[in-house]
């Protein structure tokens, strides 16, 4: 994770916003202790509406793999519903999950 860090030119911020406790939690399960202080910035990049929900997302989506959070937060950044859609729905478009609520 340093060397991605480091090839992103991701410095590591203490001072970010809080994020909820289930998030926080999920974090720390899929990437480690050590990586949540990367992971967090990462995360900090999607500027877009709904952040808990859509970063609920993002985690269920990336499964614990760098390379898929990159590639859940660019497309969230482009149009988070999709990754809403893409976490929340089955393929017979019926619900699945709530992100609006604590994972």
């Amino acid at each position: 994770m340093r060397r991605l860090r480091l090839a992103l030119g991701i410095k590591v911020n203490a001072d970010l916003n809080e994020l909820p406790a289930d998030v926080s939690k999920k974090l720390e399960a899929d990437f480690g202790p050590d990586d949540m202080a990367t992971v967090r910035n990462l995360l900090a990049e999607y500027k877009g509406k709904e952040s808990p929900r859509v970063i609920r997302c993002i985690l269920h989506l990336a499964e614990g793999d760098t390379n898929k959070l990159l590639h859940f937060i660019n497309a969230a950044n482009s149009d988070y519903r999709d990754v809403i859609y893409w976490a929340e729905y089955d393929k017979g478009d019926q619900r699945a999950h709530d992100f609006n609520l604590p994972l």
